[in-house]
């Protein structure tokens, strides 16, 4: 199990995003799912950036990039914003 942590320009992101959602429940779900899931899986998520420790992951709602360092089980998601979909 890893630690997640958010950083503060990720909570207020996320904040802006749910407050500006058409359906906030939906961007706040996404945000646990995927705090959830990096608590348990996060090098299974997404995709490495710059290093295998920087990863970027698009949900179906939201995108986010993290870096997780698995000596000291922790998880800390630096940016999130909308998952673009075409």
């Amino acid at each position: 199990m890893f630690a997640v942590t958010w950083s503060g320009a990720a909570v207020q992101r996320l904040a802006h995003l749910e407050a500006t959602a058409d359906d906030p429940t939906r961007i706040r779900t996404a945000a646990q799912w995927a705090d959830y899931t990096l608590r348990r899986t996060p090098t299974d998520m997404g995709e490495s950036r710059a290093s295998e420790r920087f990863r970027v992951w698009y949900s179906d709602v939201l995108g986010l990039y993290f870096h997780v360092d698995r000596d000291a089980a922790t998880v800390r998601v630096i940016d999130v914003g909308l998952a673009k979909r075409d």
